[in-house]
């Protein structure tokens, strides 16, 4: 009996963890949108999809937090275009000389904060999902575990049945 709620509760979490991950894959579609319409107009939208569309390089979730003070912000030099500069790392350097870690010249700063700020918010809703599928797996493979318990249960139950029939027929003659 208690298998039997074991393997109920293990697919209402399945079914509780899969609304879960819908509604995680949901809030990115509408990031996208999100993002999508602020650039739509603007000159630098495929210097903003490259910067929106980078992975994080951190080592840690903590760092990913912090993001927002890390980032270096938009100046009004001519440093962005100094693309043979020693001083840029590959990590930093970006295909076509763009580097994501400062405002591209003439870019209004407020887009590319929100570009930071959406691509920081995709990229935990894509560790979330990540997670979230890590879960359903995991809980699968323990549902998988519990019924073929339960079906060894059932067949072991069948038998002894059987044999039971066998020797109640037995004790009657």
């Amino acid at each position: 009996m208690r298998r039997i709620l074991r393997i109920t509760d293990l697919q209402n979490d399945i079914e509780s963890h899969t609304k879960d991950l819908e509604i995680l894959k949901n809030r990115s579609k509408n990031i996208l949108k999100s993002f999508d319409e602020a650039i739509s107009q603007d000159k630098f939208a495929d210097i903003l999809r490259h910067i929106f569309g980078k992975r994080y390089q951190q080592s840690n979730s903590e760092e990913i937090q912090d993001s927002d003070d890390n980032i270096s912000l938009c100046e009004d030099s001519s440093s962005g275009d100094e693309t043979g500069n020693e001083s840029f790392t590959p990590l930093e350097m970006q295909p076509q000389g763009i580097v994501d870690n400062v405002c591209p010249e003439g870019c209004r700063q407020e887009l590319y904060e929100l570009t930071l700020k959406l691509r920081s918010d995709r990229h935990l809703l894509e560790q979330g999902i990540a997670e979230k599928i890590k879960e359903i797996e995991e809980i699968k493979k323990e549902l998988e575990t519990n019924s073929k318990k339960m079906k060894s249960v059932e067949v072991n139950s069948k038998l002894l049945q059987q044999r039971y029939d066998a020797l109640q027929v037995l004790c009657e003659n």
